[in-house]
């Protein structure tokens, strides 16, 4: 998509007299920062409550990951599914939207096959958001990413104190024995 098609398909979001309720951007190549114009005028629709931003080439740049966090935090849709796979993006890109998810209203979060970009770092950022008392995730997918050992543990820490969390899918995602041993823990504790 051109910058021309860009602004037309954002204008054309922003004017729609319907409130949308799925928006799905699949397998575009848009170049970073001109998505953020399209999420933008997804604010104008308050009965939005899934958002798929996947496969978008070459990355999902850190302007586009600000505009996602500014709708996580800012708008009054109803957001409730974020759909994020596939798409290049790095630990700070990862960090700038688990700062808009502390503020919004997402259940289910979808990260999938981001292991040459996110590395456990930024995923030491989402699992510190599961201890956030006004986290309202309960379903997070990130198979196919490289959390290994250390993210691991990141992530059963932060679920020691969190009640709201139901499923946390990390297939394939480099973690041994010595990663898992902490979950085992925590599944015998029956006060969480």
């Amino acid at each position: 998509m051109d910058v021309e098609r860009i602004r037309q398909f954002s204008l054309a979001l922003g004017e729609c007299s319907k409130s949308l309720i799925h928006v799905r951007i699949n397998a575009a190549r848009i170049q970073s920062g001109q998505l953020v114009d399209i999420i933008t005028a997804m604010s104008m629709h308050p009965q939005l409550e899934e958002l798929d931003v996947s496969h978008i080439y070459p990355e999902l740049g850190i302007n586009d990951c600000t505009a996602l966090a500014t709708l996580l935090r800012h708008t009054i849709t109803n957001l409730q599914r974020l759909i994020l796979d596939c798409n290049c993006m790095n630990d700070e890109g990862l960090g700038i939207i688990v700062n808009g998810l502390s503020h919004g209203s997402i259940k289910d979060l979808f990260i999938v096959g981001h292991d040459q970009y996110i590395t456990s770092n930024g995923w030491k950022s989402l699992a510190t958001l599961l201890e956030n008392p006004g986290c309202m995730l309960e379903n997070i997918e990130m198979e196919s990413n490289d959390v290994g050992d250390n993210g691991a543990l990141a992530f059963a820490n932060a679920l020691t104190n969190n009640s709201t969390l139901k499923k946390l899918d990390m297939t394939e995602c480099g973690i041994t024995e010595e990663g898992w041993t902490p979950f085992s823990k925590l599944l015998c504790d029956t006060s969480s």
